[in-house]
Formats: C-alpha cells, sequence, structure tokens
C-alpha cells in the first residue's frame, strides 16, 4: 500500500502535478490496489470447495 501510494505520488509529482494533488492521486492508486486485492480474493474463494460434517471430502 505504501510503496505504491508513494511510487504513484513521485511518477505524477515527475509529470508536473503540484504535490496535494499528486498525494491525493497516489492514494487514489493505493486504495485501488487493496481493493483489486480484495476481489480477487473473493474470486479465489468462490472456487473452493465447502467441506463440512454433513458434506464430507469424497475421495474418488
Amino acid at each position: 500500500f505504501g510503496t505504491i501510494s508513494y511510487r504513484a505520488n513521485n511518477w505524477y509529482i515527475n509529470h508536473g502535478l503540484a504535490a496535494l494533488p499528486a498525494e491525493q492521486h497516489g492514494m487514489l492508486w493505493a486504495i485501488g490496489s487493496i481493493l483489486l486485492f480484495l476481489v480477487v480474493g473473493m474470486v479465489i474463494l468462490l472456487f473452493v470447495k465447502r467441506v463440512t460434517a454433513k458434506e464430507p471430502i469424497q475421495y474418488r
């Protein structure tokens, strides 16, 4: 999170954006990366088979 925010901030500053908007855009990229991480994790969890006492693993 911090690295993405820092690097995006530096990129925007190096391309001529003022300090405050650069920091805000860097934070948006960092928050976006967190949201992407959560969405990808949720998609992966959707493909995990649920195992309970009523529905145990059945080996073929």
